[in-house]
């Protein structure tokens, strides 16, 4: 008996974990997207050489994470940052025609390390502009095992240009007036100002895939408005501190 309760909450627990990963996809779709991307990766190692483990995002349609490497590219130490940023930068080169990302949205953030591993982090910015939660391409190289290890947070956002028709001072006096009926509005956080910055986020309220949108986060104490750069609508807030991806 207790052998049959065990066995029905396993899989009770698979098919949680299967319904969580296709999300709002059919399980047709998700399984035509996992096919597709399983050929796009194994296309990949054929023409770029790569050896090692490729895992994919069937709700985003991508490569997501690469794990391995490719023998004809030798890694300096983590000290020799020009070398270092010139072997990268073949990564890049080779692994960009596959995620379908315009090279000119890449810029090298940061490159460094010690003798244990090597990072190098580049940033996505779409008509200048960075996005949140997303857009960044991180390689890392550990010296002991000679694995590289890359991490795609990349999106894809239509390139046409968007021009913003809210300014920062129009954002500050939005997002003002909004904080002053919230809960977190006190006579010690009565005079700020609050804190702008543009850039494309996600609405995390759509259920389109890759729903971007330029947007004027203006951030308080314990909250953040975004207000749309176009409309001047405040299309959702968060109250939570948003943490950049890590491996």
């Amino acid at each position: 008996m207790l052998q049959r309760i065990v066995s029905i909450l396993m899989l009770s627990l698979l098919v949680f974990g299967l319904k969580a990963q296709q999300g709002d996809l059919s399980t047709e779709e998700y399984q035509r997207r996992d096919a597709e991307l399983r050929m796009l990766a194994n296309r990949f190692k054929q023409e770029t050489g790569f050896e090692g483990n490729i895992q994919n995002n069937p709700q985003m349609m991508k490569l997501s994470h690469f794990t391995g490497g490719f023998p004809d590219l030798i890694f300096p130490t983590a000290s020799d940052t020009v070398q270092a940023r010139q072997v990268c930068n073949q990564i890049v080169d080779r692994i960009l025609p596959y995620l379908q990302i315009p090279e000119e949205q890449l810029s090298l953030e940061s490159i460094g390390g010690d003798d244990r591993v090597l990072r190098a982090q580049y940033r996505q910015r779409v008509n200048g502009y960075e996005i949140e939660g997303a857009g960044i391409l991180r390689i890392a190289y550990y010296y002991s095992s000679e694995q590289t290890h890359i991490l795609n947070v990349l999106v894809h956002i239509d390139p046409t240009p968007v021009i913003p028709r809210i300014t920062e001072e129009e954002a500050r006096r939005i997002g003002q007036n909004e904080y002053k009926d919230s809960q977190f509005y006190t006579q010690h956080t009565a005079n700020y100002q609050g804190r702008a910055f543009i850039l494309y986020c996600k609405n995390p309220q759509s259920l389109k895939e890759n729903d971007y949108n330029l947007y004027w986060r203006v951030g308080f104490p314990g909250i953040s408005y975004y207000i749309h750069s176009v409309t001047g609508n405040i299309d959702f807030y968060n109250t939570l501190v948003l943490k950049d991806y890590d491996y």
